[in-house]
């Protein structure tokens, strides 16, 4: 009897030894701040990272050796060897996400060892990049009078293979031209915003650039929109025209001089004058003729002449009188 006692006690003995060893191979792992990440979208080929601590908690029996490793090719990690950790100790790890084409991901960080199997879950999701076009790439207004205003519509469109929204940020200089107090626009994929740029001259000729801020990695950042537009002059440069004939006439040939000068230096501002400067060389032709202030005033009034019809933008009538002054000046030569 004597003996089956102290055989069941050393039984038990054993079974409690064995409980205690057991009990000293556990380890409980703590991934901080949770037990899983979701990079969300992230542009195909750029990358995303974040900062966690593994922590061998202080309910483990002792120190934690194990391996650490990303079963996901597009999970990275900054750590790589055997991960060491004390009771309490923890390990600061940088995890990145590199998406290499437009899908869903998913991996898993492991770490364990032969007694303890830990993972901390990853999913990110890979997105096309912000592509938008600008419709027109340039603003021309033309030629606006004083006094009046002119508008033009500026469309900007997300592609609809974009995989995140368009950001953009519109920045206008003072000037003629206007877009109005909201600058900031969130555009969705496949949907498009259009502005009005308004012109409104001051000056005889405006010229400025809209800068456009951007979130897209295809294209020239800020992306830029010329805008261009011409205060119409015309109908001055028509009166100087009409005074300077009509002071011809009255003789003051001095003064006719002066107002075809005056239209065709203003003329100089734009191509677009072009009709009315020549009109007016033709005018400074005959003034100067007349007036024989300067003893090449035939030389002078040929040349005026000359360039007048070679320009090809006279009328009917003006391209005889060029012809016939060209005629008159050239025998005074």
């Amino acid at each position: 009897m004597k003996r089956l006692f102290l055989s069941s006690f050393l039984f038990l003995a054993l079974i409690f030894i064995a409980c205690e060893d057991k009990e000293e191979t556990k380890f409980v792992i703590v991934f901080e701040p949770a037990t899983e990440h979701d990079f969300g979208k992230v542009e195909v080929n750029n990358s995303s990272s974040k900062k966690i601590r593994i922590r061998n908690s202080d309910e483990s029996s002792g120190p934690f050796t194990g391996t650490i490793e990303i079963d996901s090719p597009n999970f990275q990690m900054d750590f790589s060897g055997v991960l060491v950790l004390q009771k309490n100790e923890s390990k600061e790890i940088y995890l990145t996400f590199l998406p290499s084409a437009p899908q869903e991901y998913s991996g898993k960080l492991i770490v364990q060892n032969d007694n303890s199997l830990n993972e901390f879950y990853l999913s990110g999701v890979g997105a096309s990049a912000v592509s938008f076009s600008i419709t027109p790439v340039a603003l021309d207004f033309g030629l606006v009078e004083a006094g009046g205003t002119k508008d033009l519509d500026l469309t900007f469109e997300n592609n609809s293979g974009s995989g995140f929204d368009l950001e953009i940020a519109l920045d206008l200089p003072l000037s003629d031209f206007t877009i109005g107090t909201q600058t900031d626009f969130l555009i969705t994929p496949g949907s498009d915003k259009t502005i009005t740029v308004r012109y409104t001259p001051t000056q005889n000729v405006a010229s400025k650039t809209i800068q456009v801020t951007h979130n897209s990695s295809t294209r020239s950042n800020p992306a830029k929109i010329q805008l261009s537009g011409i205060k119409d002059i015309s109908a001055e440069l028509v009166s100087n025209n009409s005074e300077g004939w009509s002071l011809f006439k009255n003789k003051d040939y001095a003064a006719s001089l002066l107002k075809f000068l005056d239209t065709i230096n203003k003329s100089r501002v734009n191509a677009v004058y072009d009709s009315i400067s020549d009109e007016a060389l033709l005018g400074q032709g005959w003034a100067r003729l007349f007036e024989q202030r300067t003893n090449d005033f035939a030389l002078s009034a040929f040349g005026d002449f000359t360039n007048a019809f070679n320009g090809g933008l006279l009328s009917e009538n003006s391209d005889i009188d060029a012809l016939a002054g060209i005629a008159v000046s050239g025998v005074l030569v």
